[in-house]
Parts: structure tokens; C-alpha cells; sequence
């Protein structure tokens, strides 16, 4: 039989499970949202409908490996691939979609893709 010290013991641990549960809640963990998303940029110009580059940090080893592992992730196809210049891919995403990979790891920002004319 338990004693008074380990009831309130487990009592205790019991309640700071159920706290740390609703703080997770109502920040958003169950969700999806993560602590510290890279940053969205958006076009100044004319936008490209729901297409976005994702950059990705200058020392993700290896740009291409990790474009297919989110596209078989999150379930897009890249429309480009990125690895000289920049690291990183362009796509047609929708908003889910670009607010999940703003926090993956090895992102460092995504931008709004816009139309670039030349006169």
C-alpha cells in the first residue's frame, strides 16, 4: 500500500503531466507549429500563385538528398532544384504545406517566387 508520501508524489507528477500537456496544447505542439520557424519572405513584385522557393542554410551538406526527403515528407514535387548559388528547391505549395517546412531542420527561409521581366 502506497504511502502518503508517494501519493502525493505521484499526485504531484500527475498534474505537472497534465499541465505541461495544455501549455504544449495551447502553443500549438499538437499542431505542428514549431518554437522558432525560419522566416517567410514575400514578394514585393508580382506574385507567382502559390509558389515558393525554400532556401536552405548554406551548410546543409548535400541540397538535393534533402529536397527529396521533404518532397516525400510533406508530398510536392519540386519544380526546381537549387545547389550552386543557392541551396534549395522552388514549388507550387499550399499554405500548410510552406508553414510545415519552415520548420524543418537545414531551412533557413522561404520566399514568396515572383515574375521577373526584363526592359
Amino acid at each position: 500500500m502506497p504511502t502518503n508520501s508517494q501519493s502525493r508524489t505521484k499526485s504531484v507528477t500527475s498534474a505537472l503531466a497534465l499541465l505541461l500537456g495544455l501549455v504544449l496544447t495551447a502553443c500549438g505542439a499538437e499542431s505542428g507549429d514549431c518554437l522558432s520557424p525560419a522566416p517567410f519572405h514575400p514578394t514585393s513584385g508580382d506574385k507567382v500563385p502559390d509558389s515558393y522557393l525554400v532556401i536552405f542554410e548554406e551548410d546543409v551538406p548535400d541540397s538535393l538528398a534533402l529536397t527529396q526527403e521533404l518532397e516525400s515528407r510533406h508530398g510536392f514535387t519540386a519544380t526546381h532544384r537549387y545547389k550552386t548559388a543557392v541551396k534549395g528547391f522552388a514549388a507550387t505549395l499550399p499554405a500548410d504545406t510552406v508553414s510545415a517546412l519552415r520548420c524543418e531542420a537545414g531551412v533557413a527561409y522561404v520566399e514568396e517566387d515572383s515574375y521577373v521581366t526584363v526592359d
